[in-house]
């Protein structure tokens, strides 16, 4: 994330608030316990003691490791305060201690914005100064620039910025309310997931269950495709059967009628016991 958002994150995030350091219990108020908080959730190191237990030792003794991230830079006549810059005053303010903000925006050579502490009131909160008593500013070796993101970084930043877009009510610099959103979000989409998922379940156990089903009909089908040509040849079978039982008595019948007279007592009686036979 550039410098500008996280200093407008966190100026959202501590706005009239009245903050310690490193909790609440310790220099609640202080100046330099809001810095202390801005340099280590915008910068991610661990700021030092002062080394003189005020505000101007971060400028005096610029103890380690705010070397690392910081460069001084000294006030002179023509030099001007950038945003995410942190002034330091002298001892002639702040009861010999000094006084320490952060400075918001770019500065012109008269005047400047920064927030912070004890500065008209305890809580945290913007003021405009001058530079009287301004012996320098911690300047941020970083850059506004965008930073230097992998495939996969890039692709997730823009995802929460089509997000941030759709969802106009979230302010400029609310990264934390647009996570939640988002968060919420996939959730949602975790639950629809799941619910899409049982259903194509469902729907694989019905086409199973349907092809199972089809498969006993085609079964039943060949079976009683099987029965009705039986029943077809059985049929045909009998009626061939029964036309030529018919026509061997027609012909049995013609002879009887024709013949008889002529045939002897034997021949008459084996005609007689022929179609006797044929009757049962």
């Amino acid at each position: 994330m550039i410098l500008k958002q996280k200093l407008s994150d966190f100026i959202e995030k501590y706005d009239g608030k009245t903050k310690g350091y490193p909790t609440d219990k310790y220099y609640k108020g202080q100046c330099l316990s809001i810095c202390k908080i801005y340099i280590k959730e915008c910068f991610g190191i661990n700021p030092p003691p002062s080394g003189t237990g005020s505000a101007y030792g971060y400028w005096s003794k610029f103890p380690s490791p705010l070397g690392t991230v910081f460069e001084k830079v000294k006030n002179t006549s023509k030099a001007t305060i950038t945003e995410g810059c942190i002034p330091v005053w002298n001892t002639n303010v702040g009861g010999g201690y000094g006084h320490i903000e952060v400075c918001i925006e770019k500065g012109t050579l008269n005047t400047f914005r920064s927030f912070g502490q004890n500065w008209g009131g305890k809580h945290s909160h913007i003021t405009r100064h001058n530079y009287k008593n301004i012996v320098g500013w911690l300047k941020p070796k970083i850059t506004n620039s965008e930073p230097i993101m992998n495939k996969d970084e890039k692709k997730a930043l823009e995802v929460l910025r089509k997000f941030k877009k759709e969802k106009k009510e979230l302010k400029d610099g609310n990264l934390e309310g647009a996570i939640n959103a988002m968060v919420g979000w996939a959730n949602k989409f975790k639950e629809k997931e799941k619910e899409l998922k049982e259903f194509k379940e469902n729907l694989k156990n019905s086409l199973k269950i349907n092809t199972e089903l089809k498969k006993e009909n085609n079964t039943i089908d060949k079976v009683n495709k099987q029965a009705i040509t039986q029943l077809i040849v059985a049929s045909n079978m009998f009626d061939v059967e029964r036309k030529t039982k018919k026509g061997y008595k027609v012909r049995l019948k013609k002879l009887v009628k024709r013949d008889v007279c002529k045939l002897k007592s034997w021949e008459l009686l084996l005609v007689l016991l022929k179609r006797f036979k044929l009757a049962l």
